[in-house]
């Protein structure tokens, strides 16, 4: 049985987020204070979830489950719209019978592909918000 590390890139999946509502008041171990959250039942048991600090997810088989604001940031980037890159260029019938070139890119963090137009489009509205 071999103990070394190996690596590996896991599937783009989307899943679903929400903000965790003040349902109830508890105590956090972890920052040893009285927060407000609210408890959510999970394929490991009961758990609570933090107002500000946690989100919770909902997961590919619709299950529930806590996660720290900060590791979902660290691991669920939202695009940016910087790293992308391009995957090819095509040529479509055009008017008058010329051809017309369709780039299309890819975003690396997320996998979502979209033709240039749609980046330009996509870029300008990151920028704006």
């Amino acid at each position: 049985m071999s103990s070394e590390w190996s690596k590996a890139r896991k599937k783009p999946v989307e899943i679903e987020f929400r903000e965790v509502e003040p349902r109830e008041e508890f105590f956090d171990s972890r920052t040893r204070q009285i927060v407000r959250g609210e408890t959510i039942r999970t394929r490991e048991g009961t758990l609570k979830a933090r107002c500000g600090l946690d989100l919770i997810l909902r997961g590919v088989e619709r299950e529930l489950y806590p996660i720290d604001r900060q590791i979902f940031d660290e691991t669920c980037p939202n695009c940016t719209g910087d790293n992308i890159e391009f995957v090819e260029e095509t040529k479509i019938p055009g008017s008058h019978g010329c051809p017309t070139l369709r780039q299309r890119w890819r975003c690396l963090d997320c996998e979502r592909t979209f033709t240039l137009a749609q980046k330009v489009a996509w870029v300008a509205e990151l920028e704006e918000s």
